[in-house]
């Protein structure tokens, strides 16, 4: 039996180029979706920013409207790959067509340009210490959820994320 063994060769330049045809269809097709009115906006700042990690995209583009942008990431390997949905206050990663993670410029008292020291006081003893970074569990009731604070090399706090650790 004889295997052709370019057929099961990967062709990433032609998923480069799938990735950004489907992100440019996607962003056409958000340019017509109808805005949410002011009233849901309002509404919709009641809840908790962590209620938006589990909503497919449909219920994100519901209840906050259409994205200011909308970006890919490329992860590390291809199914790392995300949709970035970029609101005023927070981008939302959506894999397989629901989010599973958000990058926030404040929770929990924490905010982005802050010092490490903020950070080591609010998280205490519930979070893994490294050099660049903290990650603490936070209470949730659907499923796991944690808060991962990035540092610069000055202590800093650059980015702030929360997560499901089990996608």
């Amino acid at each position: 039996m004889i295997f052709k063994t370019s057929t099961f060769q990967i062709d990433h330049q032609n998923n480069a180029m799938r990735l950004k045809r489907n992100t440019l269809f996607f962003c056409f097709w958000l340019s017509f979706q109808p805005l949410v009115s002011q009233a849901q906006s309002a509404s919709s700042q009641a809840e908790p920013i962590e209620s938006v990690i589990g909503m497919t995209a449909a219920e994100v583009f519901s209840q906050f409207g259409a994205p200011q942008t909308v970006y890919a990431v490329r992860g590390m390997e291809s199914w790392q790959d995300d949709i970035v949905f970029a609101y005023k206050d927070f981008d939302c990663y959506v894999y397989q067509d629901h989010v599973w993670q958000i990058s926030v410029k404040s929770a929990l008292g924490i905010n982005i340009g802050d010092s490490r020291d903020v950070a080591d006081l609010v998280l205490n003893d519930a979070a893994i210490v490294f050099d660049d970074c903290m990650i603490a569990p936070l209470p949730s009731k659907d499923w796991p959820l944690v808060i991962r604070v990035n540092f610069n090399d000055k202590g800093k706090i650059i980015a702030l994320f929360i997560y499901r650790p089990d996608m």
